[in-house]
């Protein structure tokens, strides 16, 4: 069934079918993906259901699970980012058919042809769950543990947070209030 999703196939005959479409696809056969990755490694797991809803309409539930490697960008280091997508996918021709989409569904525009490679399908949910700034939690940060061993060595404490700053313009409203 591999093979299946990087050739091009008709939306609407795969709704028609009900076909369903699940395995397991190397992140490597992903090039988009794999621009924003640190290596190469990992595996893709997918399942992608076609029907049609009571009103004719096409959709594709779509369910993608990954463990990407993202480098972090406060320390540099490589860390698995677990991506776990659920999706209710309604091919449209238009603005104007996306908006008018009923709540669950996501639109997906495509031209008057309807024929699309599901692995694209696939590689952009996952492009779209990679977050902009990827970064480790701050407790598996490299970075972040230096920065705080830092402020320890030199005797320092990590910085108040705001809600428990003291307001510089407090001393004003008291000499006001005194009055």
């Amino acid at each position: 069934m591999f093979s299946q999703i990087f050739a091009y196939s008709n939306l609407h005959l795969l709704c028609d079918r009900g076909d369903v479409f699940s395995g397991e696809a190397p992140v490597s056969a992903l090039p988009r993906l794999l621009s924003i990755l640190a290596n190469r490694e990992g595996l893709v797991k997918y399942k992608l259901i076609f029907d049609k809803d009571r009103d004719h309409r096409c959709y594709i539930k779509n369910s993608v699970k990954a463990e990407l490697n993202l480098t972090c960008q406060r320390c540099l280091e490589v860390f698995q980012y677990q991506v776990d997508i659920n999706t209710l996918i309604c091919p449209v021709t238009g603005m104007q058919e996306a908006e008018s989409l009923p709540e669950p569904y996501e639109p997906l525009l495509l031209s008057a042809e309807t024929r699309l490679r599901l692995a694209d399908l696939i590689e952009d949910e996952l492009i779209l769950a990679v977050p902009d700034v990827p970064k480790h939690a701050d407790v598996n940060c490299a970075a972040q543990l230096s920065a705080l061993r830092g402020c320890a060595a030199r005797g320092l404490q990590q910085e108040t947070p705001v809600s428990e700053r003291q307001n510089p313009f407090a001393v004003l409203a008291k000499l006001k209030s005194d009055q």
